[in-house]
């Protein structure tokens, strides 16, 4: 739950709660915001058991994704590696460290066209 914090954080949140809110209030808090933390969970909990029971047991929730769900019911494994080689072709190319020498015939310079009476 708290990943992204580290001790001296959570120990010092703790501090500034018992200052603002005193001994005496702080554990009905915690008791009330635990109790409130149970109840979202229970709510997402019934939530997916309901999707789950709707759409079948096979359904996990990232596949409701728009485009998970898409790419799982419109396209083969074949259509969607056609649709991402021009652009695994590119960064390929653009992470390449070596670019590719491209054979280009060089051609005779050519004479611009220069008319006198144009100018």
């Amino acid at each position: 739950m708290f990943e992204n914090l580290g001790w001296w954080e959570i120990g010092l949140l703790l501090v500034i709660a018992l200052i603002i809110f005193g001994p005496d209030r702080l554990p009905e808090l915690v008791r009330d915001a635990l109790g409130l933390l149970r109840k979202v969970r229970g709510m997402a909990r019934e939530a997916s058991s309901g999707l789950r029971e709707q759409l079948g047991p096979d359904v996990e929730l990232e596949d409701l994704h728009p485009k998970k769900f898409v790419q799982k019911h419109l396209f083969s494994d074949d259509d969607l590696e056609d649709l991402r080689r021009p652009f695994t072709d590119v960064a390929r190319e653009i992470n390449d460290p070596m670019p590719r020498q491209r054979s280009v015939e060089a051609k005779p310079a050519e004479k611009p066209r220069f008319d006198p009476d144009a100018t």
